[in-house]
C-alpha cells in the first residue's frame, strides 16, 4: 500500500512554475465507502457515455489480482482525495472519467488499469496526479450563474478554432475544468486571453490527432508553450512606399546619357521621316 500512496504523492508535489504543491492537511480522513463509491462512479460514467462508439457498457465485475489492485489504488487514491481536500462523490466522479485515454477516442480496460505491470495502470495514475491538483480549487467555484457559464462556453468555442476538441465538455465535466484551469494558468503565466489562445494557436497548428482540454492543460503545465513566439511578423512594404526611393538605372538610361546619344537620336527620325516621304 505504501508503494501505491508515495506513487500518487510524488506525482502531485511536482515543481511547478510558482512553487512545489505541499500537501494540505485539510481535516478528511479515508472513508470506507470509496471502493463502492468509486465502482459506483465508473459504471455511471459509461452510462453517460454509451451512446459512444469506443466505449461499450460493460458491468463492472472485479475479480482476483485485479480485484485486490484495485482495493490497494483506492486506499492510495483516499489518501490523495483528503490531500486535495474533495468530497467523496465528486473526487470519484472526476476519477471516474480517467478511464479513457487523454484523446477520449477509447477507454482502458480495467484489468489493464488494475494491474501493476501496465502501461495504462501508470498512465492512469501520472494522469490523476497531473490533473487533479490544478482543478481542484474551481470544483467548489459557483458556475451555475449564466455570466461564468457562457465565459468557459466562449472560452471552449475559441479552442475548438484551434484545433482543440472539446465535444466532450460538459457541464462541470473533467474537461469543464480543464478548460476553466487553462484560462487560470495563463493569467498566472501573466499572458492575458488573446495571448494564451495565440499560443495555442501556434503550437497545434501542425498537429493531426485529436486534442483535449486535458492535453493542453498537461502542455501549460510542462511549460510547453512557453517558448512560442508570437511576434508578428512584420508586412512587405507595398509598391507605393517606395515612392521616392532613387530608381537604379537601367541600360537604356545608361545610353542615353552617351555624348553621342542626340545626335544619333536627330539623324534616326530624320531617316524615318525620309522613308515615309
Amino acid at each position: 500500500m505504501a508503494e501505491y500512496r508515495g506513487t500518487v504523492r510524488q506525482a502531485k508535489c511536482r515543481s511547478t512554475f510558482y512553487g512545489s504543491r505541499i500537501p494540505k492537511n485539510t481535516g478528511l480522513s479515508p472513508s470506507k465507502q470509496a471502493y463502492d463509491t468509486f465502482l459506483r462512479q465508473i459504471s455511471a460514467f459509461k452510462r453517460r457515455r454509451k451512446y459512444h462508439r469506443y466505449i461499450p457498457v460493460n458491468p463492472v465485475v472485479l475479480r482476483g489480482r485485479t480485484k485486490s489492485t484495485f482495493t490497494r489504488i483506492t486506499e492510495a487514491l483516499e489518501h490523495f482525495r483528503c490531500s486535495l481536500g474533495l468530497g467523496l462523490h465528486v473526487f470519484y466522479r472526476l476519477v471516474s472519467e480517467f478511464i479513457t485515454v487523454p484523446s477520449g477516442v477509447k477507454y482502458y480496460p480495467l484489468r489493464e488499469i488494475f494491474c501493476e505491470d501496465s502501461i495504462a495502470y501508470e498512465q492512469f495514475i501520472f494522469r490523476l496526479g497531473d490533473v487533479l491538483p490544478w482543478i481542484t480549487d474551481l470544483i467548489e467555484r459557483d458556475f451555475s450563474r449564466n455570466s461564468e457559464s457562457e465565459k468557459v462556453m466562449k472560452f471552449c468555442d475559441e479552442l475548438a478554432k484551434r484545433k482543440v476538441s472539446v465535444s466532450q465538455v460538459t457541464f462541470r465535466s473533467k474537461d469543464w475544468y480543464c478548460s476553466c484551469a487553462i484560462r487560470e494558468i495563463g493569467q498566472k503565466k501573466g499572458w492575458n486571453e488573446e495571448e494564451l489562445l495565440e499560443r495555442i494557436g501556434r503550437f497545434y497548428k501542425r498537429r493531426i490527432k485529436k486534442i483535449t482540454p486535458e492535453m493542453v492543460l498537461t502542455d501549460l503545465i510542462y511549460h510547453e508553450l512557453d517558448g512560442i513566439d508570437i511576434r508578428v511578423a512584420e508586412p512587405r512594404r507595398r509598391k507605393r512606399e517606395r515612392i521616392g526611393r532613387t530608381k537604379r538605372p537601367t541600360h537604356i538610361d545608361l545610353i542615353k546619357k552617351q555624348d553621342w546619344y542626340g545626335d544619333w537620336l536627330k539623324e534616326y527620325k530624320e531617316s524615318i521621316e525620309h522613308e515615309k516621304g
